[in-house]
């Protein structure tokens, strides 16, 4: 601990472990670019491997390499002898991926709490759902369900689907008044307000303030990306109606 006893007081040295962070967004980002949640369901569980692998791997690196410029922008930097660095390193690097994993996980968790699940539905020629997709199993067929039956259809035969909203009274009540909205606003602001915190402190409180910022700035967008998907759903919904007429 003496090593970390007297790291950088500039926030600079602070700031550089924002960069893990945007690396993270920019990994999911590529990797979700343009892709859809049917086309997730599809992947392969070696495709699914391998993005979060990369993903992990990437992002650790990242963490390691702002870890060794604050370790060179401390006082304590010349006092590391040896071996001492690289054990270090690979220490924040193993501790960063399981924290990584942990608050995924707990992202996710939050995530699927406040936002809207969808199915798709295999369906047949005049529209009307048959099956319902589960996951793409090992033999690359597609597991399906249909009044409580589960069978396997063959995943490269072409076919049309359905995207259909799981009912949820709670969310869409909440989405559809004001009151997402005002969350929405209040969690920008406490966000933004968080950050100027984290420009202008130096101590230790910097950290704390940093992670306030960074659960906020999440809850923002969880909230603000269900805001809009569920927007566009009620106004696709009153276009259906309006042809029907």
């Amino acid at each position: 601990m003496i090593i970390l006893k007297d790291l950088p007081e500039s926030s600079v040295a602070y700031l550089i472990t924002f960069v893990p962070i945007i690396v993270y967004v920019i990994k999911l980002t590529i990797d979700n670019w343009g892709i859809t949640e049917l086309e997730k369901i599809r992947l392969s569980n070696i495709k699914k491997f391998q993005i979060t692998l990369t993903k992990y791997v990437f992002l650790s690196i990242t963490f390691v390499a702002a870890m060794f410029i604050m370790l060179v922008l401390s006082d304590q930097f010349e006092e590391i002898k040896g071996n001492l660095i690289y054990g270090m390193l690979a220490f924040f690097f193993i501790i960063f991926i399981v924290a990584t994993f942990i608050a995924e996980k707990l992202i996710r968790f939050v995530a699927n709490l406040l936002s809207f699940r969808y199915d798709y539905h295999i369906v047949n020629d005049e529209g009307v759902p048959v099956y319902r997709i589960i996951k793409l199993s090992s033999n690359n067929s597609l597991l399906v369900e249909s009044d409580g039956i589960e069978e396997f259809l063959d995943n490269k035969e072409n076919r049309r689907y359905k995207k259909i909203r799981n009912k949820n009274k709670i969310l869409e009540e909440f989405y559809g008044s004001k009151k997402s909205m005002n969350s929405i606003i209040g969690l920008a602001i406490l966000s933004f307000g968080f950050l100027v915190l984290v420009l202008v402190t130096t101590d230790w409180w910097q950290f704390v303030y940093y992670l306030v910022f960074i659960t906020a700035l999440l809850f923002t967008l969880i909230l603000l990306l269900n805001y809009i998907e569920n927007k566009r759903y009620n106004d696709s919904l009153q276009g259906n109606s309006d042809n029907a007429s």
